[in-house]
């Protein structure tokens, strides 16, 4: 289980890539922004290396490497 926290003063949205339909691991993705102080936890139930991104930040992406 992975859990992102708001830390920031803008919203953001952590979801699965790819852009816009977030279909690679459609379940990796809260469905709205978190707002600021909000927090959101995901269990990955598969292994692998999932990229994600914020569709409010484009150029924001990152991964989560999970191992069993």
């Amino acid at each position: 289980t992975v859990a992102w926290v708001n830390e920031d003063r803008d919203y953001h949205w952590p979801a699965s890539n790819i852009h816009p339909t977030h279909e690679i691991y459609s379940e990796f993705d809260p469905k709205e922004p978190l707002a600021p102080g909000e927090a959101w936890a995901f269990t990955f139930e598969k292994t692998g290396e999932w990229r994600f991104h914020d569709p409010l930040i484009p150029k924001m992406n990152c991964k989560v490497t999970v191992v069993d």
